[in-house]
C-alpha cells in the first residue's frame, strides 16, 4: 500500500511540474507579420530572418500557407526583420522590441530582382491588439533620461494614464467598512 501511494505520489509530481514551469513569467517578446505581394496575395515558403542588432541573435523561419510568420520568446532590442523569395524584390524592416511586445511587421513584395532591397520603416505600434491587458511600457531611455525624484523608479509608474497616488493603508487606523485603499490607483476617483 506504501508503494503505491508513493507511486501515485511521484506521477502526480511528474504531471505538474512541467505545468509550473510553464507558468513562469518571461522577459521576452513576439515578431509576428504577414508577408503578401503588391496584389496582396500572400507569399508561402518566403524566408524571413530577424536578427537582434545588439546581440547578433539570428532566427529563421518561412512564411506559412496563409503568408504568416511569428518569431516567439526573443529577448528585447532592437531588431532587423528581412524577407525574401524567389521572383521578389527583398523586404526589410528595423524596430525595437520591447518586453511583452508583440510586434507585428508586415511586407508587401515588390516584383523585381533577388539584388534589389525595398527597407520598411516600422515603428512600435501604440495599441497592441494580441493583449488584453491594461499596461504601459517604459523604454530605458526613458528611465535614463527622465527627470525621477530621488531616482525612485516606483515613480515611472505616475507616467501611465489614470494613475495618482493614493493614501497607504495602514490597518491601525482603517475605517469600520475595511475598504482598502491601493497605493496605485489606475482610473479610479475618490
Amino acid at each position: 500500500m506504501r508503494l503505491f501511494a508513493r507511486l501515485v505520489t511521484v506521477i502526480t509530481l511528474l504531471l505538474i511540474t512541467p505545468t509550473l514551469l510553464l507558468a513562469q513569467a518571461t522577459a521576452t517578446g513576439t515578431i509576428r507579420g504577414t508577408v503578401t505581394d503588391t496584389s496582396n496575395a500572400v507569399l508561402v515558403g518566403a524566408q524571413v530572418t530577424a536578427v537582434n542588432t545588439g546581440t547578433g541573435l539570428t532566427r529563421v523561419t518561412t512564411s506559412s500557407a496563409l503568408g504568416e510568420y511569428i518569431f516567439g520568446q526573443l529577448p528585447p532590442g532592437h531588431y532587423s526583420v528581412k524577407v525574401s523569395t524567389e521572383g521578389f524584390a527583398a523586404g526589410e524592416s528595423k524596430f525595437e522590441l520591447l518586453v511583452g511586445q508583440t510586434t507585428t511587421s508586415n511586407f508587401s513584395l515588390k516584383p523585381g530582382s533577388v539584388n534589389q532591397v525595398v527597407e520598411v520603416a516600422s515603428t512600435s505600434v501604440m495599441i497592441d491588439v494580441e493583449k488584453t491587458s491594461v499596461s504601459q511600457e517604459v523604454t530605458p531611455s526613458e528611465v535614463e533620461e527622465l527627470p525621477l525624484l530621488g531616482r525612485d523608479a516606483a515613480n515611472l509608474a505616475y507616467l501611465v494614464p489614470g494613475v495618482k497616488q493614493a493614501d497607504s493603508f495602514d490597518p491601525t487606523k482603517a475605517p469600520r467598512h475595511n475598504k482598502l485603499t491601493n497605493y496605485f490607483n489606475v482610473g479610479m476617483t475618490e
